[in-house]
């Protein structure tokens, strides 16, 4: 559930606070665009790569959405 959570809030949040970034997140989210080349695209959101990677790296735990 903690890891939901924190996911559910990672995205809430990005959604909030950088709407015009929107379009690049789906981007990641369906592969089309690595984490790196995100985070690099937007040095001003910090932790943004290392947040992916621990969600990421929980058992169970995708974020990446398969077509």
């Amino acid at each position: 559930m903690v890891v939901m959570f924190k996911a559910k809030n990672f995205i809430n949040y990005y959604i909030l606070k950088y709407p015009e970034n929107l379009y690049s997140l789906r981007r990641v989210v369906c592969k089309q665009l690595s984490v790196q080349e995100f985070q690099a695209k937007y040095t001003h959101i910090q932790h943004l790569e290392d947040l992916w990677t621990e969600l990421n790296g929980y058992q169970n735990v995708d974020l990446i959405v398969e077509k």
